[in-house]
Protein backbone atom coordinates (compact mmCIF):
# COMPACT_ATOMS: atom_id res chain seq x y z
CA UNK A 1 0.00 0.00 0.00
CA UNK A 2 1.41 3.28 -1.15
CA UNK A 3 2.13 6.28 1.82
CA UNK A 4 -0.51 8.32 1.87
CA UNK A 5 1.05 12.06 1.48
CA UNK A 6 0.09 15.41 2.67
CA UNK A 7 0.95 19.12 2.51
CA UNK A 8 1.20 21.38 5.17
CA UNK A 9 -2.04 22.12 6.41
CA UNK A 10 -4.07 19.32 5.57
CA UNK A 11 -4.97 16.73 8.51
CA UNK A 12 -3.93 13.20 8.01
CA UNK A 13 -6.54 10.54 8.50
CA UNK A 14 -5.36 7.75 10.79
CA UNK A 15 -7.45 4.60 10.75
CA UNK A 16 -6.81 1.51 12.72
CA UNK A 17 -8.67 -1.90 13.04
CA UNK A 18 -9.02 -3.79 16.61
CA UNK A 19 -8.99 -7.52 16.43
CA UNK A 20 -8.96 -9.94 19.00
CA UNK A 21 -6.38 -13.20 19.47
CA UNK A 22 -9.38 -15.00 17.25
CA UNK A 23 -9.37 -12.52 14.56
CA UNK A 24 -12.60 -10.67 15.62
CA UNK A 25 -13.23 -7.01 15.15
CA UNK A 26 -13.43 -5.72 19.02
CA UNK A 27 -14.11 -2.60 20.91
CA UNK A 28 -11.55 -2.49 23.13
CA UNK A 29 -11.52 -0.22 26.48
CA UNK A 30 -9.42 2.79 24.74
CA UNK A 31 -7.69 3.31 21.32
CA UNK A 32 -4.81 6.31 21.64
CA UNK A 33 -2.48 7.36 19.05
CA UNK A 34 0.31 9.39 18.61
CA UNK A 35 2.96 10.61 15.77
CA UNK A 36 6.42 11.44 15.51
CA UNK A 37 8.21 13.19 13.08
CA UNK A 38 11.14 11.91 10.45
CA UNK A 39 13.68 13.04 13.48
CA UNK A 40 11.98 11.00 15.87
CA UNK A 41 10.19 13.97 18.04
CA UNK A 42 6.95 13.92 19.51
CA UNK A 43 4.75 16.63 17.62
CA UNK A 44 1.43 15.47 18.74
CA UNK A 45 0.97 13.50 22.21
CA UNK A 46 -1.39 10.49 23.01
CA UNK A 47 -4.97 11.72 22.00
CA UNK A 48 -8.38 9.15 21.59
CA UNK A 49 -9.37 7.74 18.86
CA UNK A 50 -12.85 7.55 17.76
CA UNK A 51 -15.42 4.50 17.20
CA UNK A 52 -16.06 4.99 13.22
CA UNK A 53 -20.19 5.17 13.57
CA UNK A 54 -21.01 1.86 15.34
CA UNK A 55 -18.44 -0.07 13.14
CA UNK A 56 -17.09 -2.63 15.84
CA UNK A 57 -13.17 -2.64 15.92
CA UNK A 58 -12.54 0.24 13.67
CA UNK A 59 -11.09 3.95 15.00
CA UNK A 60 -10.21 6.98 13.45
CA UNK A 61 -8.08 10.35 13.96
CA UNK A 62 -8.16 13.70 12.34
CA UNK A 63 -7.35 16.44 15.16
CA UNK A 64 -3.82 17.20 14.15
CA UNK A 65 -2.53 19.49 11.31
CA UNK A 66 0.69 19.49 9.59
CA UNK A 67 2.14 22.78 10.71
CA UNK A 68 3.87 25.25 8.42
CA UNK A 69 6.77 24.65 10.74
CA UNK A 70 6.71 20.52 10.22
CA UNK A 71 9.31 19.36 8.16
CA UNK A 72 8.90 16.99 5.22
CA UNK A 73 9.28 13.77 5.09
CA UNK A 74 8.15 10.12 6.79
CA UNK A 75 5.88 10.31 10.20
CA UNK A 76 5.18 7.73 12.25
CA UNK A 77 2.06 6.90 14.46
CA UNK A 78 1.56 4.42 16.92
CA UNK A 79 -2.03 3.57 18.01
CA UNK A 80 -1.93 2.54 21.57
CA UNK A 81 -4.89 -0.26 22.55
CA UNK A 82 -5.96 -1.46 25.53
CA UNK A 83 -8.03 -3.90 26.40
CA UNK A 84 -8.45 -4.43 29.83
CA UNK A 85 -5.03 -5.55 31.21
CA UNK A 86 -3.58 -5.90 27.67
CA UNK A 87 -1.84 -3.02 25.16
CA UNK A 88 -1.21 -3.62 22.08
CA UNK A 89 0.45 -1.30 19.48
CA UNK A 90 -0.18 -0.55 15.80
CA UNK A 91 1.89 1.35 13.96
CA UNK A 92 1.79 3.51 10.63
CA UNK A 93 3.36 6.52 7.99
CA UNK A 94 2.33 9.31 6.02
CA UNK A 95 4.50 11.77 4.57
CA UNK A 96 4.71 15.44 4.23
CA UNK A 97 5.46 16.59 1.39
CA UNK A 98 6.82 20.20 0.07
CA UNK A 99 5.16 22.19 -1.62
CA UNK A 100 5.39 21.52 -5.37
CA UNK A 101 6.40 17.83 -4.99
CA UNK A 102 2.74 16.32 -4.85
Amino acid sequence: MATKQYLRGETPYLEVKVYDQDGALVTPTSVQVFVRDPKGKVQMALASMTQVGTTTGLYYYAGWTVASTHIAGIYKWIAVITDGTVITKQEGEFEVMEYGTT
